[in-house]
């Protein structure tokens, strides 16, 4: 799915050297993967670990490199402002390294604007703007965040089978609510 050009010679990459990221004597080019044309029908908005609310599209079907797409992420507000995003708009679409779908850009303007949600779409707490993101007022209590959290420990630590129907569960039956939980928990719990 792509190509790394690399120099040869070992003097040069010496010279050129590395971030703490990636060398800079080599550099990645992927290939363009399949775009296609849809259509913005909504914005779902999903609260992060974070407390960021993030949209995402929902998009009238499109198939891209053999795969049919109805949902792809807008990464945060700012960038529907960029792009100039409405309801109804004519949106072309690609997966981004042969798997991610994303918007590339609008085709033709819709004709509904996108309304940031006034409150958090987990907890209704009050939202609010920070540069070009959106964040809950009250990540401490809010359920998605603190789920969220879990979830991140969970697979940061390897443990498997806490998929997010499951931590929904423990967490809202009282059984998992902070990460020292997960020592606590009994499969008589979970069961």
């Amino acid at each position: 799915d792509g190509v790394v050009f690399k120099t040869n010679r070992n003097d040069e990459q010496d010279r050129l050297g590395s971030t703490a990221h990636h060398p800079r004597f080599a550099l990645a080019y992927k290939f363009q993967g399949d775009s296609g044309t849809s259509v913005l029908r909504a914005v779902e908005w999903s609260v992060a670990r974070t407390g960021a609310i993030t949209p995402v599209a929902v998009v009238d079907p499109v198939s891209l490199s053999g795969v049919t797409v109805t949902r792809a992420s807008l990464h945060h507000p700012g960038f529907i402002t960029k792009l100039g995003l409405s309801l109804g708009a004519e949106v072309v679409m690609m997966r981004r390294g042969g798997v991610i779908p994303n918007v590339e850009f609008v085709s033709k303007a819709g004709d509904t604007p996108v309304v940031l949600p006034p409150a958090c779409p987990e907890c209704g707490a009050p939202t609010e703007m920070r540069d070009d993101f959106l964040f809950c007022t009250a990540p401490k209590t809010c359920r998605g965040v603190q789920i969220g959290m879990l979830g991140h420990f969970a697979a940061s630590a390897d443990m498997l089978g806490f998929g997010d129907t499951i931590l929904e569960q423990a967490f809202d039956a009282g059984f998992l609510r902070s990460v020292k939980d997960f020592y606590t928990l009994k499969a008589s719990d979970l069961a």
